[in-house]
């Protein structure tokens, strides 16, 4: 279903003149283990980090915008996005040291699985929103991020 989704929104965008540059994890074989050489130095924002991270965080910097597509899972991200975040998204490369991601806006969109109620009676989307456009958009000085959850 997530597969669905990325292929409708990537159509969407291009049709609308946009260029689509998507990126599967899993099929990338991307690997989400922060390892010693992608550990933050926070001595030093000018950390040469693994040319696996340089290429992926050279890729997103780039964008216009990002969109992340994903399952919901115990209320968040499934953990490849997670070792992705922590590895691609890191200090000073995204944040720290004065720097901040270039990328003006990015959407996270998360397919629930479960109501609207089910999130609502809970508040499981606002601590969602919190921490997507809080915790690490915001973190990261992007303004411009919104989370979209399907029912």
């Amino acid at each position: 279903m997530t597969a669905a989704v990325v292929d409708a929104i990537a159509e969407e965008l291009r049709q609308g003149g946009a260029q689509v540059d998507l990126l599967d994890l899993y099929r990338s074989e991307f690997g989400s283990l922060l390892c010693e050489a992608d550990e933050p130095d926070w001595e030093n924002p000018d950390k040469q980090y693994s040319q696996e991270v340089i290429r992926h965080a050279t890729r997103t910097k780039s964008a216009n915008a990002v969109v992340f597509v994903f399952p919901i899972w115990w209320f968040s991200f499934p953990a490849i996005m997670k070792g992705y975040l922590d590895r691609v998204w890191n200090y000073g490369l995204f944040y720290g040291g004065g720097r901040k991601a270039s990328i003006p806006k990015v959407r996270w969109i998360g397919l629930a699985g479960e109501t609207s109620e089910f999130f609502t009676k809970r508040s499981y989307d606002i601590m969602i929103e919190h921490h997507l456009n809080v915790g690490i958009a915001g973190f990261c000085g992007i303004r411009d991020s919104r989370v979209e959850l399907l029912y």
